[in-house]
């Protein structure tokens, strides 16, 4: 995660400053909610797409972050429920301290990225995960420390950026990112490079 506890305040003012620019459009899009990604990065003047593109909110020059509001994709309500249900589950059955829960529903983050063993860890979380959730009834996503769930065709980063790119037109773009789901992103801009767009 780029962003790890807080932002850099380095990347912070570049940022804001950014964000101050005529004709600059900052948009931070992160597989974590919308309010969580505001309250880290603090930067107003951007919009921000939280939980892979499934919430929306943009956060005003000088607003605080707390106060940003978000509009949430209604499509994959029917899984908050199931998700949540699982937030509490997966964590009672495996009963490790390392085991940390992001609720973002309809999705939900298993982390395991202080297990001992993060291998062992990442065949424990799934194990428990397909023994609750025998239907599938919930995507999964595996990344380098953490299984996250998602409903079926929900809005990946991938997609996300993509309709940025369309909506918006940029004369020029710049992604960050660390995990799987980022390289997806980076090879969506890489089509649209490749074919000029």
């Amino acid at each position: 995660d780029p962003w790890g506890a807080r932002a850099e305040p380095l990347a912070q003012r570049a940022l804001r400053r950014l964000a101050a620019t005529s004709g600059v459009e900052v948009v931070l899009l992160s597989g974590r909610t919308a309010p969580d990604l505001a309250g880290r990065v603090r930067v107003g003047g951007a919009t921000y797409l939280g939980n892979h593109g499934l919430e929306r909110g943009f956060l005003p020059r000088g607003a605080r972050a707390e106060s940003l509001e978000v509009v949430a994709d209604p499509t994959h309500d029917g899984f908050s429920a199931d998700a949540e249900r699982l937030a509490a589950d997966v964590p009672a059955a495996i009963g490790e301290p390392w085991l940390i829960v992001e609720r973002k529903p309809p999705a939900v983050t298993f982390w395991f990225r202080t297990a001992p063993d993060i291998a062992a860890a990442a065949r424990q979380v799934r194990a428990v995960v397909d023994r609750l959730d025998p239907a599938a009834r919930f995507e999964r996503f595996p990344s380098r420390r953490a299984l996250e769930l998602r409903p079926p065709g929900a809005t990946a980063k991938r997609d996300a950026f993509a309709t940025l790119l369309r909506e918006r037109r940029p004369a020029l773009v710049f992604l960050i990112g660390d995990d799987r789901s980022d390289a997806e992103a980076f090879a969506v801009l890489r089509v649209a490079r490749d074919a000029g767009d």
